[in-house]
């Protein structure tokens, strides 16, 4: 196969598999018009508050957790068990909590759904790995990360709608759009047209040089850990920034914070084509830079306004990450390391989400306020920039 080349597959196959960051965006946003409704049902309070929180960030360790394991599922049960019994899994666990009451048992279907979607995602991403290359590897990767840009500013609309009309049970409903995923991976999945006459998912290689190598891939993980680091910094610590300037309206919040989203999308749908044009250096490069820039300006924002601009310029270098990381790990592993390499990936992404606010607590304590915070991490992010290309200059000039 030619680079830059699909297989021919259902032509639903690749709306399918850009779907899975959908379903992750969901895990996320669903709750978020509904917290306060949440917080109140559950006692209100300090209490209260507590119980919408876990909610809202155990399926993050569900994440972390399954994002490894579902890698040796993938491997052992192939990609079209492995993303139907994710799908499945996703659909009852999301699902439930239209008529779960009691918080344990929600914060725990809540961790089984992060558990679920580490699944997902690390499938269908594994799977644009395995049925498309080159420039079209690239495309989906990019669409992948539009798809859930998009999902996640249609998803919290739609979730406000339901909690309105319905409560706050009404937004789980939304995670019934896994069973739509799943009647089409029932339909295409077993159709694939495989990768070679003899796929290393069909074909168990016992050999010691078959296994995975966590270790040879550290240096790379490590990479993503901090890159997800500074990634959150916009949707964790943007609303602490606005809050110092005395912007509390939920409203106008989310109108900033939105413009990462936008940000994101419009990177998605060019991706394919911005990466035909620029290696994989320089996109590390305009990455860092864009991040450099965005922080930098949030720091100095003192409106909304200006915040919502250099959110959007710091969303650039986030809607360049997510679909740069994943081909740039696939290029690096065997194919038959495809599946666990991934699964560690997603897990690491998602620690990230936990170490943000510890980082950033650190740094408080050394600053005034968090706007020096922001100005400290785009810093940090200018510096790297400035290593990334002066190091390649010297590679090129040696």
């Amino acid at each position: 196969m030619t680079l830059g080349t699909e297989r021919r597959n259902s032509p639903f196959l690749a709306p399918l598999l850009v779907s899975g960051t959908g379903l992750l965006a969901l895990v996320f946003v669903a709750l978020a018009p509904v917290l306060a409704q949440v917080a109140d049902h559950f006692g209100g309070g300090t209490g209260g508050a507590f119980a919408a929180q876990m909610l809202m960030s155990t399926p993050a360790l569900g994440i972390v957790v399954g994002g490894p394991i579902w890698g040796f599922v993938l491997r052992a049960a192939g990609p079209s068990r492995t993303l139907q019994i994710a799908l499945i899994a996703y659909a009852c666990a999301g699902l439930s909590g239209l008529f779960i009451d009691h918080s344990g048992l929600l914060i725990a279907t809540r961790f089984l759904l992060g558990v679920a979607v580490a699944g997902v995602v690390t499938t269908t991403s594994y799977l644009i790995g395995q049925q498309f290359d080159g420039a079209a590897r690239e495309r989906l990767f990019g669409l992948q990360g539009a798809t859930g840009a998009g999902v996640a500013l249609v998803g919290v609309w739609c979730a406000g709608l339901l909690g309105r009309q319905g409560g706050w049970h009404a937004p789980f409903l939304i995670y019934g759009a896994a069973l739509i995923m799943l009647a089409i991976a029932s339909l295409v999945l077993p159709r694939l047209v495989p990768s070679s006459p003899e796929s290393p998912l069909q074909i168990q290689d016992r050999a010691p040089s078959a296994r995975f190598d966590f270790l040879r891939l550290a240096p790379f993980y490590m990479v993503v850990l901090m890159m997800s680091v500074v990634m959150q910094m916009t949707g964790i610590q943007t609303g602490l920034v606005l809050a110092e300037d005395g912007v509390t309206d939920p409203g106008v919040a989310a109108i900033v914070l939105g413009m990462a989203s936008i940000s994101g999308i419009l990177v998605g749908l060019i991706y394919g084509r911005l990466r035909k044009s620029i290696e994989e250096r320089t996109t590390a490069a305009l990455i860092l830079a864009c991040w450099s820039a965005g922080q930098i300006a949030i720091g100095f924002s003192h409106s909304p306004w200006s915040a919502a601009a250099a959110v959007a310029v710091s969303g650039l270098g986030s809607g360049l990450m997510l679909p740069f990381l994943p081909p740039a790990l696939l290029r690096r592993v065997p194919d038959h390391a495809h599946p666990q390499a991934l699964g560690f990936y997603y897990s690491t992404m998602f620690v990230g989400d936990f170490l943000n606010p510890l980082v950033m607590s650190s740094i408080r304590t050394v600053v005034p306020d968090y706007h020096a915070v922001f100005i400290a991490v785009g810093a940090i992010c200018g510096l790297a920039f400035a290593v990334v290309v002066l190091t390649h200059r010297r590679k090129l000039t040696a």
